[in-house]
């Protein structure tokens, strides 16, 4: 979709802003254009694919926005207000504002260097830096609905007890007697226990989530492919937990004390909500750009 402002007859082709709906940095270059009287086309990334792919082209496969396209060519990718001033000053024919000639302005032009040089290791870090943050979230999501399935069962068809699978997670530290009483028991609550164990997986949810982010961002998953690579992921997670870091942490046993089949399903619903991530909101997960040749 495109918010389209019109330029007046027998004006040069407007400045293209290619961003997205929730970016604050798209809403203040379009703030800065509205006080300026300054004509602009908003093209939202998101809605639009071959926008999306072009501004991955220009920014080395990252979608950084606000993307600015000016008129002469050039391109301005998440500039400052100062940034932004100056380049109109330079570009824009004729001044739309005297605003732009504020002698405080008069030397930003010799400031300005080749943006995408300047800023090409900046942008690359913080589009890692929101990755792996989403990353963890999408994790951790992940995370809570594994952890719930798991409690679920344990009090079900397990009879195990609703708590169990929580405190076997904090029994390395604090020994196994919350999860044995809680087995005797069925409804047995010990807050620090149970906190604790909390605390432990949803640490490791997120540790896998940004990993998964990472994998999804190399290797381009989207759509049903990011589900079915979910679901490998998961698995993938259950070989590294169960046969590498629960026996070095001393609970290689709780596979199979819970139970393979509710094990091994409790990791695909892990990895299938990790996969659903990139099915439903595949801008969160920048592609990288095929350079020209």
């Amino acid at each position: 979709m495109q918010d389209q402002q019109r330029l007046p007859p027998g004006q040069p082709a407007p400045i293209k802003l290619y961003g997205t709906a929730f970016c604050g940095d798209c809403r203040m270059a379009k703030r800065w254009f509205d006080q300026h009287g300054i004509s602009y086309e908003s093209i939202n990334i998101e809605q639009d694919e071959r926008a999306a792919t072009y501004v991955q082209q220009v920014n080395g496969g990252m979608r950084s926005v606000p993307t600015i396209l000016f008129p002469d060519g050039s391109l301005l990718v998440e500039p400052t207000v100062r940034e932004l001033a100056a380049k109109c000053a330079s570009t824009v024919q004729p001044p739309v504002n005297t605003a732009l000639h504020d002698p405080s302005l008069s030397s930003m032009e010799e400031q300005v260097v080749p943006h995408q040089q300047r800023k090409q290791v900046t942008m690359m870090n913080t589009t890692m830096v929101r990755l792996l943050i989403v990353g963890a979230i999408a994790g951790m999501v992940a995370g809570a609905m594994m952890a719930m399935y798991a409690m679920i069962a344990s009090a079900t068809f397990l009879s195990q007890g609703f708590f169990t699978p929580l405190y076997g997670i904090a029994s390395p530290l604090l020994g196994p007697s919350a999860m044995m009483q809680s087995m005797k028991q069925g409804i047995y609550l010990a807050a620090g226990p149970a906190l604790l164990g909390l605390l432990i997986h949803m640490l490791w949810s997120a540790l896998y989530g940004m990993i998964f982010a990472l994998i999804a961002w190399a290797t381009h998953l989207r759509g049903m492919l990011a589900l079915m690579g979910g679901l490998v992921y998961g698995l993938v997670v259950l070989v590294v937990m169960s046969f590498i870091v629960l026996p070095i942490v001393g609970a290689g046993t709780m596979p199979a004390m819970i139970g393979w089949p509710s094990f091994v399903v409790e990791h695909l619903i892990f990895g299938m909500v990790l996969g659903l991530w990139p099915l439903l909101r595949p801008a969160d997960v920048p592609r990288l750009a095929t350079r020209p040749a």
